[in-house]
């Protein structure tokens, strides 16, 4: 199984496990009345959501890839496609996150929101390296 798992395949690991952490950890926090509240990634609206999901498909995707799951693997090209979009939606949650923070006055950036940050770079760099990884070997293999 170890065999199976390449650069792209750890630093997707790794931003799957930074995102799992960043879930649990506050996102933003404003003051209601007296009191203060935080709010994590679980409670963050339906972005807290699709950070979520996009990370479960990212830890489906290595699951198959590494034989744990057996179900026949997608191809390169698929790979590559999820991978990229799911890069893409994690990005856009935590820009979107972002702004709304700027927007919503009297809201703080929590800790969670940049450990989202470091995620969506992991899945972006590991996306990339996974295009860059498997076009060479397939372009040989075709011609």
């Amino acid at each position: 199984m170890l065999q199976r798992i390449d650069t792209a395949d750890g630093a997707a690991a790794l931003s799957v496990l930074v995102g799992v952490l960043a879930l649990f950890l506050p996102w933003y926090g404003y003051t209601s009345g007296s009191s203060h509240v935080t709010v994590n990634g679980f409670r963050a609206s339906i972005l807290g959501a699709v950070f979520l999901l996009s990370l479960a498909t990212i830890a489906l995707l290595l699951l198959v890839r590494g034989g744990v799951i057996d179900e026949q693997p997608p191809s390169a090209q698929q790979e590559r496609t999820i991978a990229n979009a799911v890069a893409a939606v994690v990005a856009a949650v935590v820009v979107l996150q972002f702004a709304l923070n700027l927007v919503a006055g009297g809201r703080s950036i929590g800790v969670g929101v940049l450990f989202a940050v470091l995620s969506a770079a992991g899945l972006v760099t590991s996306a990339r390296l996974r295009s860059r990884e498997y076009t060479p070997r397939f372009s040989r293999l075709s011609s």
